[in-house]
This record gives C-alpha cells, structure tokens and sequence, in this order.
C-alpha cells in the first residue's frame, strides 16, 4: 500500500495560525528557522492521524500561546490532510474547539470543557469511525516505524529485536547446533525447556549452591567447637544410672505415704457418692417448688420485654416530639416574599394580587402549624398511655419478684443423710492431716548424683548426633561443589549457543541492510553474554554518530521495513540540512530544514 499526503492544511495548531503544505504527493523540502514551526507539521500531522505528537505525547498543548504562555481562548485548532492511498483520493480532518456553557441565571458563558469532531471526506463521522478507517490502512506503532528515522532506534532494545525477528525471521535452535558439534549435548540438557527457562533455572541453583556453599565451613567450625570432652563410656553412665534409680525406689517403697494416698482416694469417693445422693433427694423434694418458680421467672421476663418496649417507644415519641416542636418554631418565623415585581416582565403587580398573595401565605402557614400541633398532642397523648402503662408493669414485676423470694423460702435443703456425709468428711480431714504432716525420706543427694550423670550421658548422645552431622555436611559440601562445576559447564554450552545463534542471525539481519548493521549480544566482564540490539553503522553505534549518519541509517531501516509490512507512508525528516547524500527509501520524504534565510517556512 502507498500512502501519499497530497496537502496539509493547518489553522491554530500550537504555533501556526494558518499554514497549508501543498506536496502533491511529491517529496518535498521544508525550509525554516529555528521554532519557525518545522517540527510543528509532523505533529499536527501525527495529532491528526493518532492523537499523539512526535515524541509519542497525547497530553502535550495544541492551542496557540500568547507571549506569556497563557493559550488563546476562542479559537478552533484544526488539522486536515489530503491523501492519496493506491491513488485514491482521502481526506481526514479533525478539530478541537472549545465548549463554552451559560449557566441559568447568568449572562455570561463560561468555559466548560472541550470538544472534538472528526471528519472523513468532509463528512461528519464518529471518532471511532475515524479512527477505524485509519486502523484499516496501518496501525499506529508500524507508522510511527516508517514516519520518522529516528522511531525504530527510541525503541527498548528488547522491542527492536522483536521487530528485526518479525523481518527477518529467527534462526532454528536445531541449526544452531547442527553448525557446532560442541553443542550436541545440549539438547538433552534442556529436556523440555527452553534455553531461557534452564538459563534461569541453572542461575537460581548456582545461587542457592553458593549460598549453602558459604554456610557450610562455617557449620562444620561451630559443630566441631561444641563437641565436649569425653567422659566416660555411655555404656558406663547407663550402669550408673541404673543403680542410683533402684536405690531411690527401694527407700520410696518403704514409705507409708502411698498407703495414705490409697486411702484419701477411698475416702474421696466414699464423700462424693454420699454428696451425689444427698443432692438427688433435696432435687427431688424440691422439684415442684423450682418448677413454680422458674414459671415466675418467664412471666418476668416477659414484663421486663415489654417495659423496655415501652421505654423504647417512649424514647423515640420524645425524640419525635422535639422534632415538631423545632419544626412549629421554624414554620411559625417563616414570612411571605414581598417582591411586588412580575417575574417575567418585572412591571409591578397590582396592589390587590399582591395582598391576595400574602392572604394565601399565611393561610397556608396557619394550616400547616395546627397540622403540627395537632400531631404534637398526638404523640403527648401516646407518650402519657405509654408511661402509665410501664408503671403497671413495672408494680407486676415487682410482685413476681416477692412470689420468687417466697417460694425459695420454701425449699428444703435436708435429705437425712447429713450425719453420713459430715463422717466421711471428717473421714478425708483426718487422712489429709496425716498426709501434710508426713515427712518423706530424703533421696535429694541420690537424685542429683543421677541428675549429673544423665546430664554426662546426654552431652555424650549430643555430640555423637553432632559428629555425624559434620560428616554428612561434608559429604554436602563435595556434591554441591561437583554440581556447582556441572551446571558451569551448562552455563558455558548455553552461552556458546547463544553466541552461535545471534553470530547466524546477525549475519541473517545485516544482509538485509545496505548501512545498517545490528549488534545482537555483547561480551560481559566475566565472559558471559549478554543480548542486547544495537544500532551500528561502520562499527560506529547509534548514539556516536553524526546526524547525517543516523539520518540514513535510519532512512535505510525504513526502507527495508516499508518491503516488509508492504506499506510506504510519508516520512519525515527533521535536521535534513545536515546530509549531503541521503538515500532514497522509496517514500515520500518531507525534509524539515533548518534555514536562517528563512523567517517563515517555505516548500520547494
């Protein structure tokens, strides 16, 4: 597809008031001082056909300023190009105008906002309708691409590769290693990863060996400084042991201490049985009483619900109460409006219209105030019944409450088997005495003596359970250490194919350029490498060169990506003054060239 622009009609766009670039589809050139408004013709061009400007802003200022930077209100900002795609005429059109709102009741509008209208072939279209039928012809990021030479190299270096892969095609893993015998284990190697994926993974093991790596020594040096001297065989501590727990239960067993014990559990039983028996006859005995009185006790709960009812209501026709009251005051100081005065044609109104009016008022307002008095006493009348009506409940709650205490007074707590229970209670008094006075014999030297050799006898196991730990992390420290130098040697394969496979797709993409030659990797310090896509042209790199030469290196990588997407599109030029030589990318060009001779910008 060849899209050509025919003409370009600008009025008030940043700062051109009125400017029309007549082309013809031809390629032309751009004369103009410095901020005479060069740039300002791929903007408005850029604005019109995406809404951005050509350092990619969608927020930057299209009004035109006054000489203090304020924009000038009242004008329309339009841009219009005339284009011929295969030949057939288009004409898109876009206008940004202010939105100006008179408010009721004031004369004067003010500035609410801004508009914009779209225009396809002079007709009035939807913005995305408009913005549809430019889609159709290319989309934004591969006009960007084809437009300005500068475009393809402000883009991330990972997203210039991308576009270089989708021209030139990638190069097969499978002949990548086909070309090194070296690389023939590789494959095996990855399994069903990708290089990316076991690159990252090899890097995350090899950070994890390091770590445990570095931990190691320092385990092995604190495990070996807390092995204890030895003394004595375990097998010796445990015959001591032995002999010190026979000798410390032999003068327990001697003791009358667990023959008493014997008896208070005996005793206890004997006590909570009788207990037991002695509760189940009072229940029984007592069980029409409780039964009388919990039946009270619901009938209190109830009075006491419908109290807090009340009080509830009371509150809230209180609260309602006071409402009306500030209500009446408001009503009552309200006065009618005076203003003798026609709304409409404000000529004065007739004296008897004007008192036929207040009459009107003050009925309405005498109506309104009874209307609230009389809700007023309304709510007075419930609050009174509601208040009267808590106070009978209340003398009721009362009465239940005498009837509880009545009936409690009428329970019986004896059962007949108090003498029984007073015995085996002094039963367990007595035993317990005879317990706290008892005076165990005195086995505290033996047992600290057998204290001290389970103490030995437990360093002994700790240190063995520490030895064996050292062994095993040194037995760590050599796998990890052979596996650390395996996934070196993967690292490295990984590595020669990457550079294998970026030297095939260099040689791939550079034979594609005439000036321009792409750098696909780079050589890290520590010998590894690294990808990147850099822009060189005679070994020089984008960012060393002069403009001339990044002018046609760029134009250069315009032309081959116009042959690739299958679409030309106008390309602009900016600083073109400084080439002497520039190619031809097979668009129309539009050179923008800085000229002192030129106050205003003039097309050739």
């Amino acid at each position: 597809m060849d899209i050509r622009l025919n003409k370009l009609v600008i009025e008030n766009f940043k700062g051109l008031q009125s400017f029309v670039l007549a082309l013809d589809g031809k390629s032309v050139s751009v004369y103009g001082g410095n901020a005479s408004g060069k740039s300002t013709l791929m903007d408005a061009f850029l604005w019109l056909l995406f809404g951005r400007d050509s350092r990619g802003r969608s927020d930057f200022e299209i009004k035109t300023l006054d000489e203090s930077g304020q924009a000038i209100s009242g004008l329309d900002h339009s841009v219009e190009a005339h284009l011929l795609i295969d030949g057939q005429p288009l004409v898109l059109k876009k206008t940004y105008r202010e939105k100006w709102t008179k408010k009721r009741g004031s004369a004067k509008a003010t500035l609410t906002g801004h508009e914009m209208d779209h225009y396809i072939d002079g007709v009035p279209s939807k913005k995305r309708e408009f913005e549809q039928r430019i889609s159709s012809l290319v989309n934004e990021d591969t006009f960007k691409l084809l437009t300005s030479p500068g475009y393809f190299n402000s883009l991330h270096w990972q997203k210039r590769r991308d576009v270089l892969l989708q021209v030139c095609g990638d190069v097969e893993d499978k002949d990548v290693i086909a070309s090194d015998q070296g690389l023939a284990a590789l494959p095996e190697i990855l399994g069903n990863r990708s290089l990316d994926e076991h690159r990252k993974v090899v890097k995350a093991r090899q950070s994890e060996i390091n770590r445990r790596l570095h931990e190691i020594p320092a385990r092995i040096d604190e495990g070996s400084r807390s092995l204890p001297e030895q003394i004595g065989s375990p097998d010796q501590l445990r015959d001591g042991i032995y002999k010190l727990d026979k000798e410390i239960a032999d003068i327990k067993a001697g003791s009358d201490l667990p023959k008493l014990r014997k008896e208070m559990a005996e005793a206890q039983a004997e006590l909570a049985e009788l207990q037991g028996k002695h509760q189940e006859k009072v229940s029984t005995g007592n069980r029409g009483i409780a039964t009388q009185i919990e039946d009270a006790r619901a009938k209190h709960r109830q009075i006491s619900d419908n109290i807090n009812r009340n009080l509830a209501s009371i509150e809230d026709n209180e609260q309602e109460l006071e409402r009306l009251r500030e209500q009446f005051k408001a009503e009552a100081g309200t006065q009618p409006e005076t203003n003798d005065a026609c709304p409409t044609c404000n000529q004065k109104l007739p004296e008897d219209q004007v008192q036929a009016a207040i009459e009107k008022f003050n009925t309405a307002k005498s109506e309104r105030l009874e209307g609230i008095n009389a809700r007023g006493k309304e709510i007075k009348a419930e609050i009174d019944k509601l208040n009267s009506e808590t106070k009978e409940l209340e003398g009721e709650a009362r009465k239940i409450e005498d009837d509880i205490e009545a009936l409690k007074n009428t329970e019986s707590s004896r059962s007949g088997l108090e003498p029984k229970i007073e015995k085996a209670q002094a039963r367990v008094d007595e035993i317990a005495g005879k317990i706290n006075q008892y005076v165990e014999p005195d086995v505290t030297g033996l047992e600290q003596e057998k204290e001290a050799l389970v103490e030995q006898l437990s360093a002994i196991n700790s240190a063995e359970k520490t030895k064996a730990r050292i062994e095993e992390l040194k037995t760590e420290e050599k796998s990890l250490s052979r596996e650390y130098e395996q996934l070196e040697k993967e690292a490295h394969l990984m590595e020669q194919f990457v550079v294998g496979k970026v030297n095939l797709l260099e040689s791939k993409i550079n034979s594609k350029f005439a000036l321009a030659r792409f750098k696909l990797f780079e050589q890290q310090i520590n010998q590894g490498i690294a990808e990147t896509c850099q822009v060189v042209h005679q070994g020089v790199p984008w960012g060393s060169l002069n403009s001339a030469a990044r002018i046609n290196v760029g134009l250069d990588i315009i032309r081959v990506l116009s042959e690739h997407y299958g679409v030309q599109v106008p390309t602009f030029v900016d600083h073109s003054e400084s080439v002497v030589n520039m190619i031809d990318p097979g668009t129309q060009l539009i050179k923008l060239v800085v000229s002192k001779n030129h106050k205003k910008l003039e097309v050739k």
